[in-house]
C-alpha cells in the first residue's frame, strides 16, 4: 500500500484526480469502480474539470456503481444513484450504456444481484476503483463480520453505517443495501482509497496495522498489489 499525506483535503483531492486523470489517458476503454460519500467528492470535482476539457477521452470509459442504498426510490435524493449522476455521469456525458448500476428500488433482491454480477463479469477485470473507508471499517457495504461474501450481495447494515451521512436528511433510513464484494473489488487492477478528516483518525490508524481481520474489510486492501491511499490525515 503506497501512501500519500497532504496538508489539506483540496491537494489530496487534485493529485488523486491527476492519478485517475492518467489512467483514463492510458486506457480510453478503462472500467473505473466508484465509490459515493463524503470523501471522495473533492476528487470527482476535480476530475470533471479536467475531463470537461477532454471529453472524448471519457466517451469510452464504463462507470461501475460500487453499492447502493436499498429500499429507496431509484430518484430518491439521498441515493448513490442520485449522488453520481450529479458529480460525475452527467458532468461527462457517461451514456447508459457505459453505466452498470444497482436499482435502489428493486424488489427481487437476488435477480438484482446476480444481474450486476453478470454484468462485471461481462465488463472483465476493473482498471480502476475508488474506494472510501467507512467509520466502523466498511469498504463499499461489506460490513464487519465473522466472515466477508465475495461476490455482489444484499448487506445487511449496521447501526453505524444507517447514521451514514448521505442519509442525514432522509426520512427513510435502509436497513441494508446492494454492494460488490470482497473479492470483486480485489480483482481490480488499481484501488484509490480516500480517506479524510478527523472522524477517519481511529479507522485510518487501524488500517495501517497490516493485520487481517474479517471484522475490519479495510484490513484486507493489505493483500492487494496495487493500492494508492490519499489522506490528509497527518498521525504521529
Amino acid at each position: 500500500m503506497n501512501r500519500f499525506v497532504f496538508s489539506d483535503y483540496d491537494s489530496l483531492c487534485k493529485a488523486a484526480a491527476e492519478r485517475m486523470h492518467s489512467v483514463v489517458n492510458s486506457n480510453p476503454r478503462a472500467v473505473i469502480c466508484l465509490a459515493t460519500g463524503a470523501s471522495p467528492v473533492g476528487l470527482y470535482k476535480n476530475v470533471v474539470e479536467l475531463g470537461r476539457e477532454e471529453l472524448e477521452k471519457y466517451s469510452k470509459i464504463h462507470v461501475v456503481k460500487l453499492d447502493e442504498w436499498g429500499g429507496l426510490t431509484d430518484s430518491h435524493p439521498s441515493t448513490c444513484e442520485s449522488y453520481l449522476r450529479k458529480h460525475f455521469i452527467e458532468p461527462l456525458q457517461v451514456s447508459h450504456d457505459r453505466y452498470t448500476s444497482f436499482k435502489a428500488s428493486a424488489t427481487d433482491h437476488t435477480a438484482e444481484c446476480r444481474r450486476i454480477q453478470a454484468e462485471l463479469e461481462r465488463l472483465g477485470q476493473i482498471d480502476l476503483c475508488v474506494l472510501g473507508l467507512g467509520t466502523n471499517g466498511h469498504l463499499g457495504l461489506n460490513e464487519p463480520a465473522p466472515y466477508l461474501m465475495a461476490h455482489v450481495h444484499l448487506a445487511n447494515l449496521t447501526e453505524q453505517t444507517q447514521q451514514h451521512s448521505m442519509l442525514e436528511t432522509s426520512s427513510q433510513k435502509p436497513t441494508f443495501g446492494f454492494t460488490l464484494g470482497m473479492a470483486d473489488l480485489m480483482r481490480s487492477k488499481k484501488i484509490f482509497l480516500i480517506v479524510s478528516g478527523e472522524k477517519k483518525v481511529k479507522q485510518l490508524k487501524r488500517l495501517l496495522t497490516p493485520e487481517i481481520d474479517t471484522n475490519f474489510p479495510a484490513s484486507f486492501l493489505w493483500m492487494h498489489p496495487d493500492v494508492e491511499l490519499f489522506t490528509d490525515i497527518e498521525l504521529n
